[in-house]
């Protein structure tokens, strides 16, 4: 958009002009009145809406004296044709030339008018073909798209599949090792059963040789003891001999004695 001229004097329309300048980089002026009277640049100053747009380089875009048509073209928002100003129902003039402005009562303007007018149609047929080739490419490409994406999707899938392969082979692979390790502790487990039952085999075993060893000693004590037994039998046995023995030399000495007293005796009374 650019400097508008309008000769229309509703307050709505010129609301949806600003609506739709304001979106544009350029500045935006509206001035009433006739098309070929000069530009008064006072409206400039008492128009608050041009306050903060300072555009050096700018268009002027001339609206044509019928209500109706720039009440259907400035309608004709959605469809974008706004897009388009200076092409349809609108002229486009160097601002920096005010001699150039157009002066409707002139023969020469109106036959370039409509030469301009059938190139515009001409421009906006093109334009239209154009957009209608922009559509299918758009089409084409929002296809294009749609196939990336479903190859996309179907490439995310295989991925999810495979790592889904992978994390089940990665599980099996755990399950497997943790069946192993299950094996090895089962084994552990049994050689160290293996093992308490041995060191209770040799504990039995050496408590049998304890006892053994146990039962030899009281076997020997009790030898001893009877040898001590015997011995001291055999040493009372002696003793009782000795004295025995000693009794009867006394004895024999006695029975001597008196022998010889009774024979000292006989020869005496002899």
């Amino acid at each position: 958009m650019s400097l508008v001229l309008s000769d229309c004097d509703s307050n709505s329309q010129n609301d949806e002009i600003y609506s739709l300048a304001k979106k544009s980089k350029h500045k935006v002026k509206i001035i009433k009145g006739n098309v070929d009277k000069k530009i008064n640049k006072d409206n400039e100053e008492k128009d608050p809406l041009l306050i903060n747009y300072n555009i050096s380089k700018y268009e002027i875009v001339i609206f044509e004296n019928k209500e109706d048509d720039v009440k259907d073209n400035l309608n004709l928002k959605n469809n974008r044709k706004y897009k388009n100003v200076g092409q349809t129902k609108y002229q486009i003039y160097n601002y920096n030339n005010e001699q150039n402005l157009p002066n409707k009562k002139n023969k020469q303007y109106e036959t370039q008018q409509q030469q301009q007018q059938q190139q515009q149609q001409q421009q906006q047929q093109q334009q239209q073909q154009q957009q209608q080739q922009q559509q299918q490419q758009q089409q084409q490409q929002q296809q294009q798209q749609q196939q990336q994406q479903q190859q996309q999707q179907q490439q995310q899938q295989q991925q999810q599949q495979q790592q889904q392969q992978q994390q089940q082979y990665q599980q099996q692979q755990q399950q497997q090792q943790q069946q192993q390790q299950q094996q090895q502790q089962q084994q552990q487990q049994q050689q160290q059963q293996q093992q308490q039952q041995q060191q209770q085999q040799q504990q039995q075993q050496q408590q049998q040789q304890q006892q053994q060893q146990q039962q030899q000693q009281q076997q020997q004590q009790q030898q001893q003891q009877q040898q001590q037994q015997q011995q001291q039998q055999q040493q009372q046995q002696q003793q009782q001999q000795q004295q025995a023995n000693k009794t009867h030399k006394i004895i024999n000495k006695i029975k001597i004695y008196k022998l010889t007293q009774m024979i000292l005796a006989n020869k005496i009374f002899n």
